[in-house]
Formats: C-alpha cells, sequence, structure tokens
C-alpha cells in the first residue's frame, strides 16, 4: 500500500505510516469532546496486532467501518450523557435537512438494512456536495431538472441520477411529513408532477451452455463452490445475497454464527435449511422489509426447493461428495453452517471476492463481460419463458409476491416452483458438465 486509501462510512479514521512504509488505521476522537473527559482518544483499528500483514480487503474495510461507527457512537452516547449532543437543527438548507433525515428518530433512514444505508449514504453525500447549501425556498422545478441532468452528465449516467432523485424524493418527503416544513410540502407537490428518465433494464441474461462451461472451469480448478453458487443462481433462480450471504457489522440486527473480524453473516443458503431428502426451505432476504425484519421469524417469505428437481444442482453436490448423484445421502454434508465458502478463506465470500472470483471463470468460459453474474437469475427465468413457461409461473418460481401473501398462496408457489424445475430440466438440451 503506497498511499492511505480514504474509506467511506468510516468516521474519524487516521492512516499512521509505519517505519516499513505501511500504514496502520486508528480512530480519533474528537478534540472537544476528549477535552471534557471523553476517552480513549486514539484506538487502533487495523491491521490486527496479530495479523501485521494483513491484506486490506473487502471484509477489512467493512471491519474498519463498524469499528469506526461503534466507536463513534460511544463516543455521542458521551456526550449526549452530557446534555451536549444536540440534534441538527434544519435552517433551510438541504445540507441540514439531509442529517435530519438520517439522524431523526422517526425516520425511516433508520429502519434501514446496512446496505441500503450504504447505497443511500453514498448518493446523499453527491447529494450534499453539488446542492447541499441551496435554501429549499429558492429551489424550483427547473433547478430539480437541471440538478438531474448534471447528476447524469447530460445522459451519460442515468440510472445514478436517477437514484440520487429518489433519495432526494425520500429526503423531501421526510422534511413535508415529519418536520412539516412549508417548502418540502411544495417540493414534494412538484416532483410528484415531474418525471425524470430512467436507465434501461438489463438486457444480458446467461445461458445453460455458459453455465455448464463455466462449472467445468470452477471444477477443474477446485472452486467447487463457485459451481455449486453458479447453479444455485441459474438453476433454482436465487438471488445472490440469497446464494452466497452477506457480511454486516455486528450493530445489525440478526443472529449468525459466522463471526470475522467484526463482522457476521447473514441471509445465504445454511445446511441447516436442507432436509435428509435435500429438500431445501429459505427465506428470501428480498421479502425482509426494513432492518427489523430479520429477528421476526414470521417476517419475510419462506420458499422450499426440492433440490432433487435441480440437475445442475444435484452434479455439483455429487461432485463435492464424490459419488454419483443416485448414491448422494445428506449426511455427506455438514448438518450445518454456510453452504457457499471460499476454497481460500474456508469462510463465505464477500460479494466483491465472489464476484472477481466468478469473473474470472466466466471470462475462462468465453463468457462476455457484458453478462454478469447478477444476470443468472434472470438468465433462468429467460429460459423458462423461452421453453413455453407461463409467465406467471414463472413469476411463482421467482417469490415476486410481497411477504403478506397468504399461506395457500405460498404453498402454491411452491408446488408451481417444483413443476418449473421439472419443465426445464426435461426440456433443456445440457444439464450435464461432460457435455461440451
Amino acid at each position: 500500500m503506497t498511499t492511505p486509501p480514504r474509506l467511506d462510512g468510516a468516521p474519524g479514521h487516521r492512516w499512521q505510516p509505519r517505519a516499513d512504509g505501511r500504514f496502520v488505521c486508528i480512530w480519533v476522537a474528537r478534540r472537544d469532546i476528549v477535552k471534557k473527559g471523553y476517552s480513549p482518544k486514539t484506538q487502533r483499528i487495523w491491521p490486527p496486532t496479530a495479523e501485521p500483514d494483513a491484506v486490506l480487503d473487502e471484509g477489512a474495510r467493512f471491519y474498519i467501518q463498524s469499528e469506526c461507527q461503534r466507536l463513534q457512537d460511544d463516543m455521542h452516547s458521551f456526550i449526549k450523557g452530557r446534555g451536549e449532543n444536540k440534534p441538527p437543527k434544519f435552517d433551510g438548507r438541504l445540507e441540514t435537512l439531509i442529517e435530519c433525515y438520517k439522524t431523526d428518530p422517526d425516520s425511516d433512514y433508520l429502519s434501514l438494512r446496512h446496505k441500503s444505508r450504504k447505497t443511500y449514504d453514498s448518493h446523499l453525500r453527491m447529494v450534499v456536495q453539488t446542492v447541499g447549501q441551496r435554501l429549499l425556498a429558492e429551489v424550483k422545478g427547473r433547478d430539480l431538472k437541471r440538478w438531474f441532468r448534471n447528476w447524469s452528465e447530460d445522459g451519460k449516467h442515468i440510472p445514478r441520477a436517477h437514484y440520487r432523485m429518489t433519495c432526494l424524493r425520500l429526503v423531501i418527503g421526510f422534511g413535508s411529513a415529519m418536520l412539516e416544513d412549508e417548502n418540502c410540502k411544495r417540493l414534494r407537490l412538484i416532483l410528484s408532477d415531474l418525471e425524470f428518465e430512467q436507465g434501461r433494464p438489463r438486457e444480458y441474461v446467461i445461458t445453460a451452455e455458459q453455465v455448464i462451461k463455466l462449472r467445468q472451469g470452477a471444477h477443474a480448478a477446485g472452486d467447487r463452490s463457485i459451481a455449486l453458487a453458479q447453479s444455485f443462481q441459474f438453476d433454482v433462480m436465487l438471488r445472490q445475497k440469497d446464494t452466497i450471504g452477506a457480511w454486516v457489522p455486528l450493530a445489525e440486527p440478526g443472529m449468525s454464527a459466522i463471526v470475522h473480524r467484526g463482522l457476521k453473516w447473514l441471509y445465504g443458503l445454511d445446511w441447516s435449511e436442507v432436509s435428509d431428502g435435500f429438500v431445501l426451505k429459505h427465506r428470501l432476504s428480498k421479502s425482509l422489509r426494513g432492518k427489523d425484519a430479520i429477528n421476526d421469524q414470521k417476517a419475510g417469505k419462506t420458499k422450499t426447493f426440492n433440490l432433487a428437481l435441480y440437475p445442475m444442482v444435484m452434479e455439483d453436490l455429487a461432485l463435492i461428495a464424490g459419488c454419483p448423484v443416485p448414491e448422494l445421502r445428506r449426511d455427506m454434508f455438514p448438518a450445518s453452517g454456510p453452504v457457499i465458502v471460499n476454497k481460500e478463506t474456508g469462510q463465505p465470500f464477500t460479494e466483491t471476492s465472489y464476484r472477481t472470483r466468478w469473473r474470472t471463470y466466466a471470462t475462462l468460459a468465453g463468457i462476455p463481460k457484458s453478462i454478469q453474474n447478477r444476470d443468472s437469475r434472470a438468465g433462468g427465468a429467460t429460459e423458462a419463458e423461452e421453453l413455453g413457461l407461463d409467465t406467471e409461473k414463472v413469476r411463482k418460481a421467482l417469490g415476486h409476491s410481497k411477504p403478506e401473501t397468504t399461506r395457500i398462496y405460498t404453498r402454491g408457489d411452491d408446488a408451481v416452483t417444483a413443476q418449473v424445475a421439472v419443465f426445464r430440466s426435461e426440456k433443456r438440451p445440457a444439464n450435464k458438465l461432460t457435455n461440451k
């Protein structure tokens, strides 16, 4: 590392050079709060003392962010106990409105899950940098249209501009409903009348033949978790998060037996969800609305998948177990723990490490860079429709129903999911890795 990296979402962090040319990340408390008696003044965060040569990977970045946020919260709690931590005051500028939106106890922002908050923070940070000093009383509809054009760089980055405008709508809506500000009410009405260009939906999908080639390459390299994950995403049509899970700070809701460097693993496939008959019951991450839903066992939607109906998955499991598919038994695999693990760390993948590894095998398989891992689920759905399946059945197989759907409807979904799996398996011209 030649220069200290600047990490977003890690308040108070500083980089100190070491004699060997590397850097140590420390957290530094505010001087004015230290003068009032707060300690520690500084605290070393990374690398761990026991691992002085640790690599600054995505997991380490998450750990630094988590620790900085924890220490920052502790420092603010100290000063709050002295009655000096006054909440931000809205002074008519957009910047202070955003601060209120992010800190008000009644704001929906506080119920967002970790990754959503990080995404919001990234876009709102740019809103503050570009137009944060504007007084809402002076903002007109023409300003909003101009902001959108500037954020999109005259149409080059429409999705980015659209997301920032969505965040702005939420902030203005908060100011209207919670702060009862007249200018926010006015701008909310203006925004309701304005339409902004949206980015074109992705048109890329991965095919069964491409999936088979990718899995061949992964198995040849001994990277069988990548092959199995690809099968779950294409054959079972699971989202990436439901397949590999996600690493979140310890402070986030949710229980996990997998903890590493101040982070815990949630949402991914766990062997405890797979029964003796290879029937998977998994709660879909997308159906969990808000960060507190993870602790509510009744929240969200749980789908059932008979893995025996998914030939790609069963073949990968057989290769992992070292036996033919008909001889597979559930006791050949762990009773619990993550199904998909990084062979280099023995831990579940981070999003970045999985995406990077997947891209390696995709390139070897001749899959164009325009096709990404996130296109796997769309590829499975497209295959089903092209083979002649009714769109409504595909929708149910994908789990595209509200969490409030009745139990009868959910059971119907699971039956249709099995029908879709059988149909695709029978119609697909090639299932096995040995097919070229």
